[in-house]
């Protein structure tokens, strides 16, 4: 029998109890989402389980957020090159009006 790790939360509502696990097989890419509520009718108990395979679920939720986090990357990282070479580049520009015949090559290498 597969093992299993388990999260489970249990909860009244309106006088019964909801049984709400999530279980994640040990190394494995698997996860099930099992809800039960307690039935009390014509004097009998019973429960009544809900199983459900979440495991594609969670793997869309798991590459949307590797996603995210690499496209928040991606432009932060965008960010803090852009700002200081737009300093460089200013600066070099205002050097134009003032640069020598001997460093105007230079600079026109810089620029491009």
């Amino acid at each position: 029998f597969p093992s299993f790790e388990t999260k489970e939360e249990t909860y009244a509502c309106k006088g019964e109890d909801i049984l709400d696990v999530f279980c994640q097989r040990t190394n494995m890419d698997e996860t099930i989402h099992v809800k039960g509520v307690t039935i009390i009718h014509n004097h009998s108990a019973g429960l009544l389980l809900v199983l459900k395979d979440i495991s594609k679920i969670r793997k869309l939720e798991q590459g949307k957020a590797k996603a995210k986090y690499k496209s928040l990357l991606i432009a932060s990282a965008s960010h803090e090159l852009r700002t200081p070479l737009n300093g460089i580049i200013g600066t070099l520009e205002l050097l134009e009006s003032e640069v020598t015949r001997d460093g105007e090559k230079f600079l026109q290498i810089a620029l491009t």
